[in-house]
Order: C-alpha cells, then sequence, then structure tokens
C-alpha cells in the first residue's frame, strides 16, 4: 500500500510513501516549470529507508509530429548507494510510457 500526495503547479509538489522489503521508500518531485503544452521539468529524490539513494532531473516535452505530439522524456540522474540502478529506472520509465501509450490508443487520442 502506498499513500500520494500530487500538487501539480509551480513550485508543487509530488509524495509516494511506500516500502519495498520491508523498508520505507520515499519519493519526492518538485515541479519547477509547466508551460502547457510544451514542457514540464522537475527534479526528484528517492530515499530508501531513510538513506538518500538517488536524485534527477527530467524534462518532458511535447512536441508537435504532423497531426499528433510527440513526447520526449529526458532524465538525469544520480544513484549513491546502490539500492537503484539507471537500467532499472529506464525499465519503470518505459512501462509508464508504455502504459500511457496503451491508454491514448484505447480513448482515441493518441497519435
Amino acid at each position: 500500500h502506498a499513500e500520494h500526495d500530487l500538487d501539480f503547479r509551480v513550485g508543487g509538489r509530488e509524495r509516494v510513501l511506500g516500502q519495498h522489503d520491508g523498508k520505507a521508500l520515499t519519493y519526492d518531485t518538485q515541479y519547477h516549470d509547466i508551460v502547457p503544452d510544451e514542457r514540464i521539468v522537475s527534479s526528484s529524490t528517492l530515499f530508501f529507508d531513510g538513506t538518500l539513494s538517488t536524485l534527477s532531473t527530467t524534462t518532458v516535452e511535447f512536441v508537435s509530429d504532423g497531426d499528433g505530439t510527440r513526447l520526449v522524456f529526458t532524465e538525469q540522474g544520480t544513484y549513491l548507494d546502490g539500492h537503484e540502478q539507471p537500467a532499472w529506472r529506464e525499465q519503470g520509465t518505459t512501462a509508464q510510457l508504455d502504459a500511457l501509450t496503451a491508454e491514448l490508443e484505447t480513448t482515441g487520442t493518441a497519435g
């Protein structure tokens, strides 16, 4: 079971509290720049059992592409303690983007 709070605005935050292997996970994000239909810029930290595990800066860009929109996802991460690895982050992000694609295709808004 995870707790989730979201305040999606410039200066707003997102926090997810959960557990993995019986240890506390805390994922905090702050939104620095939100330009509708253009980009979202945020920074995040992940704490594993109270120890800082990763820091990242993420930019999501929305680029017109013919009749649709192309999403460009760029993340720069720092991995501090071995509890997370870049390949795991990429796998999780890819799964989330695949789920988004499936949802957009189901609702007929992809393109």
